[in-house]
């Protein structure tokens, strides 16, 4: 027997948005004369074209897809210019050269990277705060969200009502803190010793507390999740490892460990790969201006001061509070995903991308998941969504 849960605002935004995207593939698929299992004709062809220009997308007879110059205009406007240019999103080879057939598997995905890049653009520039601007680009991102999507793989993977609904939440801005709630969280060896700061709404305070496992403890999750999937591909994983030949020694003699997060060996490779993590929040001081601006800011903060600290001999890991990745973190992942699958006989993976896409869903959900965990602790009993009674 299942029971059903009262409808709230972020589920209801969660699957209006679900039953949007589905539609929109549904149409485009379908007027493009390829709907998913049959062909259309060449009128259907025309109408779609019609249809895509008048929002800003044009379609030429090669396949070939790319924004109108008022779609151009209002998309460099927009936060991710510097992220993914359009000739990102618009180019890509060209499979078709028969409108009518719909042939080319290319196209679609052209056509769902333009129409999506416009509408989160102009999502971006509608939000009313610098809050909201900052949780949407920190939740998105190459290779984020796929939580969100996929069935789990195992039992383990699957998360309690709480803490799901919790993680929906906070992607949505939809935490409402009540006025008057102090932080909750305690320190690890005194439960009667807590932090008891105010945290206003909105609810920024538990992504920056510094008390008891506010800070360790999604830490160190993610460094296990690193361990537990690398070592399932066949490497062999150290947590936190000295590297004595980062140590560094001041004019006083004074001498700084590197205590590095993980150490990759792979078997068959005769070097090692040092890792580091780093949880960064795009709500911080040092990030809050310019982090409803431009994506991964607090991740690539994160990112600078590791490559300050220890050179470009560790590879960071740097994520930020709702899951984005910085450009050098991305890098991390794949230089980890394909040394291992290729140095490790007993991997289940043939390609690196397989283990690309499993590594960087297994970080998302122990981040989201301990992240929820963290702003429960804080709120107590006190939590409640916008728009959620109680």
């Amino acid at each position: 027997m299942g029971f059903v849960l009262p409808l709230t605002s972020a589920d209801a935004a969660y699957v209006a948005t679900w039953q949007s995207t589905e539609q929109r593939v549904k149409t485009v698929c379908s007027a493009l004369g390829r709907p998913i299992t049959a062909l259309c004709d060449q009128a259907h062809y025309e109408t779609a074209v019609a249809r895509l220009r008048s929002n800003n997308i044009v379609v030429s007879p090669t396949g070939e897809v790319t924004f109108t110059a008022c779609g151009v205009t209002t998309y460099k406007a927009g936060p991710w210019i510097d992220d993914a240019t359009v000739n990102d999103l618009t180019q890509g080879a060209v499979r078709a050269t028969s409108q009518s057939m719909g042939q080319g598997t290319k196209i679609h995905s052209r056509i769902m990277r333009c129409m999506n890049a416009l509408s989160a653009t102009a999502l971006h520039n509608g939000l009313p705060t610098s809050f909201e601007k900052e949780v949407m680009l920190s939740s998105g991102g190459h290779m984020v969200g796929k939580f969100w999507s996929e069935v789990p793989r195992c039992v383990s993977n699957f998360m309690d009502n709480d803490h799901f609904r919790m993680a929906a939440h906070l992607r949505l801005a939809l935490v409402v803190v009540p006025p008057g709630s102090l932080c909750q969280i305690a320190k690890k060896n005194d439960v009667d010793d807590k932090c008891l700061a105010e945290i206003s709404d909105p609810c920024i305070h538990p992504h920056l507390c510094k008390r008891g496992p506010a800070r360790q403890r999604p830490h160190r999750a993610l460094m296990v999740s690193l361990k537990r999937v690398l070592e399932r591909a066949g490497a062999e994983v150290d947590l936190e490892r000295a590297i004595p030949a980062l140590y560094r020694m001041d004019t006083a003699g004074k001498v700084t460990e590197a205590i590095l997060d993980a150490v990759v060996i792979t078997p068959g490779c005769f070097s090692t790969l040092p890792v580091d993590v780093t949880i960064r929040c795009p709500h911080a001081q040092r990030t809050t201006n310019r982090a409803s601006i431009t994506p991964s800011v607090a991740a690539s903060e994160g990112e600078k001061d590791k490559q300050t600290r220890y050179g470009s001999s560790v590879l960071p890991l740097s994520l930020e509070t709702y899951g984005r990745m910085g450009r050098k973190s991305l890098q991390s992942v794949r230089q980890l995903a394909n040394q291992t699958v290729a140095g490790s006989i007993a991997s289940r993976f043939h390609r690196g991308s397989d283990f690309i896409a499993m590594l960087r869903s297994d970080l998302e959900r122990t981040l989201l998941w301990n992240i929820a965990d963290t702003t429960l602790l804080s709120l107590g009993h006190v939590w409640r969504s916008r728009g959620r009674q109680g």
